[in-house]
């Protein structure tokens, strides 16, 4: 065919059709579009690139060398049978995989995404099924590494008809894929794994230890928490009745919770409770080693080698009807099927405790009781405010309807005078006129009363104080008191420098909120005691008590006036004295404490006795009765008498450690502030751990109750330690010290 015979190539253009046997051109170019068909029945080989920008339709079989592509789908291939690459597809987007385009892959930067076109991973993928990935095989086992680094360590996922197993391989490769994987080859053992055994068995296995860095909790039924915020808690599998013959109780049910055990009938095991340095309790349990068919339990201690020492010993006996266990203290062998119990070294049996019954936020400068003896168990605490700017919020006192085994704590803020809202409150003074009626008093001539036995709070208006020049101000009050009479009206007293006053008003008439008293009802008396940080008072029997200094004075009630005297003025001669606190017991004894001196008076008054305490300074004192009383004060140090005050003595430590925690009363940072006595056994005790500083440091303070019954009890029948009944047998001599009192 010649190209001339149709007009050359400028003619070309004119044919729809070109039909020839070869074409042979350096260059070829189609300047339009090809609108209808181009047909090459034999071979079409480009050696350059071809662009094919609508669908490429292919009958046969495409045998492609490399195939690169922006997205395959622009050319969308439609295969009516196979495609065979033999070399490369490069493709810069994704990968469809059905017509919908929600099933496609994705690569980039090393990273295949499966349904993703963010990989993260070296494969990525992420599904909308539950099953997001399924791995299967034919055979009975399937393995499968799912981590492995380059150093060969590595997890491996494993399942054969026996288990389920993730295996753990750090010191040791991962072993080589095989089809023979046999798990107790000595030579595929991992560092640690899971199981799961065929029967219902989770085993963990590792060559050390097994660390558990978060909280346990281990259980077979519906609960899971905490009881005591501990590290571990088991709950056990409730086994039946508690001893349901004994008891009688078909709701108290029993259970195990754990069991230790030893390694074969004639062992034993322990469980160690212990620190660090391994000191601490070891509490064993098996078989008795000096008869093999009894049980054993034991208490014993281990030091810091490790050695155990036992201190008691528990063996079962053989009889079911008498001495069915026998109880060893510092015994190996004790004597069975006869005692109950066998001591082995001295025995000492003691009789008391000192409790923290509340730890108030604030100094405690007294804690105030009745002098109605008929009201023993009402107490009423007061002391500074609380670090708090809402006055209401900042004001609150400690109340006991129990003799001090139990507190609350009622807010007295709302009843302090309005005017007084920007200064500072501390309350120094508590009394009770009886279980009811309440006075309480303190900074800025503030003086509350309740009549609901402290819960409720009102205001006494109209008190007006005066200083050595008799102008009006506004002072503390230190010390406040009702006179202890039935009668009516009540007298009041409130106690500051070197003044006290006192008024007389019928509580019968009071209102919850406020009471003013009267201008002509306040008097005032000037008692010219030395000048003194503090005074105190007190009454009973008619006479009003009141220190300061190195002074005591007495007034008579009945005869006080603006102009009064004292009917009785004392004057200590101890070196250094100044007294702090005075209690009086009845008309005739009284006890003055303070500074370096302990003064008392068993005449009204009359005359006074003192006992030097040289560097000691006592802050309270009480009488508990016509010969027993009881002193505290700064360091810890508390002092009695049991004979009417002739002779005043420190508690000894060993009565006061029997309960072997003696120091939280005697430390010498610890100061003593106020003491009661609801009972002869018991002595009531605040401490104040931190003086309050305005506007910078909330004080601290705890409330102790003291059970001490050997300190003024000591030969009541109520304090019994030891109940005998039968038979005593006494191997040696018995050494008395005390009396024997038959009941």
């Amino acid at each position: 065919m010649s190209w001339k015979k149709y007009g050359g190539t400028k003619n070309l253009e004119n044919f729809n059709n070109i039909t020839v046997n070869n074409i042979v051109s350096d260059t070829f170019t189609v300047r339009e579009a090809i609108l209808n068909l181009l047909r090459i029945d034999g071979d079409l080989i480009v050696n350059g690139y071809v662009g094919i920008q609508k669908d490429l339709t292919i009958s046969g079989n495409v045998y492609v060398n490399s195939v690169f592509g922006a997205n395959l789908v622009t050319f969308n291939v439609v295969k009516t049978q196979e495609a065979y690459v033999s070399g490369n597809i490069f493709v810069d987007g994704n990968i469809y995989l059905d017509p919908r385009r929600d099933t496609f892959i994705y690569g980039t930067n090393g990273r295949v995404g499966i349904h993703t076109n963010t990989p993260i991973a070296t494969l990525d993928v992420s599904g909308s099924y539950n099953e997001t990935l399924n791995v299967s095989t034919t055979q009975s086992i399937n393995k499968n590494v799912l981590a492995r680094n380059n150093a060969n360590q590595g997890i491996v996922l494993l399942s054969d008809p026996n288990g389920d197993y993730i295996e753990f391989f750090c010191e040791t490769p991962v072993p080589a894929s095989n089809n023979n994987v046999v798990l107790n080859d000595i030579n595929y053992v991992a560092d640690a794994s899971l199981s799961y055994l065929r029967g219902g068995t989770l085993e963990l296995n590792t060559k050390n230890d097994v660390k558990i860095s978060t909280n346990l909790v281990v259980n077979k039924r519906n609960a899971s928490r905490h009881v005591l915020n501990e590290a571990a808690v088991i709950y056990d599998i409730s086994a039946g009745t508690y001893f349901y013959n004994a008891y009688q109780q078909s709701g108290v049910t029993t259970g195990s919770a754990m069991s230790l055990v030893a390694n074969d009938p004639s062992s034993n095991t322990f469980l160690n409770l212990v620190t660090p340095a391994t000191q601490g309790g070891a509490f064993g349990g098996g078989a008795f080693p000096g008869d093999l068919t009894r049980s054993m339990a034991i208490v014993g201690t281990l030091d810091t080698s490790g050695n155990r020492t036992p201190h008691q010993i528990v063996v079962s006996g053989t009889s079911t009807v008498r001495a069915k266990a026998t109880a060893g203290f510092n015994t190996f062998a004790p004597p069975l099927d006869h005692y109950a119990v066998d001591i082995n070294g001295p025995l000492k049996i003691t009789n008391g405790e000192i409790s923290t019954t509340a730890q108030p936020g604030i100094q405690v400068f007294q804690l105030g009781y009745s002098k109605n003896r008929s009201y023993p168990n009402n107490l009423v605490t007061v002391g500074s405010p609380y670090l708090n700017p809402d006055r209401l919020n900042s004001y609150f006192t400690w109340n006991s309807v129990n003799g001090g085994q139990t507190w609350s704590q009622p807010p007295i803020g709302s009843a302090i005078s309005p005017g007084e809202t920007a200064l500072v409150i501390n309350l120094y003074s508590s009394s009770a006129y009886n279980n009811n009626f309440w006075v309480v008093a303190g900074d800025a001539k503030t003086m509350l009363y309740s009549l609901n036995g402290g819960t409720v709070w009102g205001t006494f208006g109209g008190i007006v104080m005066y200083d050595l020049g008799n102008n009006p101000i506004t002072a503390p009050i230190y010390s406040a008191a009702v006179v202890d009479n039935t009668g009516s009206p009540q007298r009041f007293f409130g106690a500051y420098n070197n003044y006290f006053f006192y008024f007389d008003a019928t509580i019968s008439t009071f209102t919850p909120n406020t009471y003013t008293i009267p201008g002509y009802a306040l008097v005032t008396v000037k008692t010219n005691l030395p000048a003194s940080p503090t005074v105190a008072c007190d009454l009973s029997g008619g006479y009003f008590y009141i220190v300061g200094g190195n002074t005591i004075k007495v007034y008579n009630i009945a005869t006080l006036s603006p102009s009064a005297s004292a009917t009785y003025t004392y004057t200590t001669s101890v070196v250094g004295a100044a007294y702090t606190a005075v209690n009086v017991y009845s008309a005739s004894y009284a006890v003055a404490v303070g500074t370096n001196v302990i003064s008392y008076t068993i005449n009204g008054g009359v005359s006074w006795t003192d006992i030097g305490i040289s560097g000691i300074t006592l802050n309270a004192v009480y009488i508990y009765d016509p010969v027993n009383a009881i002193a505290v004060g700064n360091a810890g140090s508390i002092y009695y008498t049991n004979n009417r005050s002739y002779t005043w003595q420190p508690v000894p430590y060993s009565l006061l450690n029997t309960s072997g925690i003696a120091a939280r009363i005697t430390n010498p940072l610890t100061n003593l502030t106020s003491v009661y006595m609801p009972d002869i056994n018991t002595i009531v005790v605040s401490c104040v751990l931190t003086n309050y500083v305005v506007a910078s440091t909330a004080g601290t303070s705890k409330l102790f109750y003291l059970y001490l019954p050997n300190l003024f009890n000591l030969t009541n029948n109520t304090n019994t330690v030891l109940d005998i009944c039968g038979n005593m047998a006494l191997t040696g001599s018995m050494v008395l010290t005390g009396q024997i009192n038959q009941f």
